[in-house]
């Protein structure tokens, strides 16, 4: 059932609809008294384990500490369905240079790792569920699916890598988005925790290729040399 704009849930005035699907549906609010801006999603069907997929949402919000989530500004009951209130934030443009792809990773992957240590994974990070600050941060506004898993969280996290450089990686993120991304096991990272130490130690390894790359063509050149001077 939509609702129409104008009509009040709790203290919060529905203005637009931003996303609807089977079980929920998204609104822009604002408070009935106050110049504040929102977001009300409203859970109308998917069933008890949506439900308590959407309380489990409710919950990880109230008590996260992170800002790589929205604020929770509110929660109850309307017409029989459960609903939350989150901040309003606006869309994210997703940085393109190194050291600005390095940060915004870094933040999200944050998130992420607090959501796994509190038992819960992602699932479906894309780009169109990032939101940002006005301070530019960005901000996840998802919990995700239902039947995710951290591993889940570490490949969806290398294919933002790609897509923030449009599907082309350079050389120093390559060896980070193919490891996060692999469908083996044992090459894949093992946590999010690693993943975060790879992409602050990617242009190490970088410059361990480029030495190795030198010195071999040093010690090349250098046996050039020598047979040159043999010669003579």
């Amino acid at each position: 059932m939509l609702r129409p704009p104008g009509i009040v849930v709790g203290v919060w005035r529905i203005l637009d609809m931003v996303a609807r699907d089977d079980t929920l549906e998204v609104y822009s609010a604002i408070h009935i008294s106050l110049p504040l801006p929102a977001i009300v999603k409203i859970l109308v069907g998917g069933g008890e384990p949506r439900r308590k997929r959407f309380e489990n949402e409710e919950k990880f919000l109230r008590e996260s500490g992170s800002g790589a989530f929205p604020r929770l500004m509110g929660s109850g009951a309307f017409d029989g369905y459960p609903y939350i209130v989150t901040e309003f934030l606006k869309p994210m443009e997703l940085p393109r240079s190194d050291k600005e792809v390095e940060k915004f990773i870094i933040a999200v992957a944050l998130g992420l790792r607090e959501m796994h240590m509190k038992g819960y994974a992602h699932g479906s990070l894309t780009p169109q569920i990032i939101m940002r600050r006005p301070c530019g941060d960005p901000v996840i506004m998802e919990l995700g699916k239902l039947d995710a898993s951290p591993s889940d969280d570490i490949s969806s996290i290398g294919e933002l890598v790609r897509v923030c450089f449009f599907g082309y990686p350079p050389f120093c993120w390559r060896g980070v988005v193919e490891r996060a991304i692999s469908p083996r096991s044992k090459v894949r990272y093992s946590s999010i925790g690693d993943f975060i130490y790879g992409v602050h130690t990617r242009t190490y390894a970088m410059r361990m290729v480029l030495s190795i790359v030198f010195f071999s063509l040093l010690g090349i050149a250098a046996a050039i040399s020598v047979f040159w001077v043999l010669r003579r």
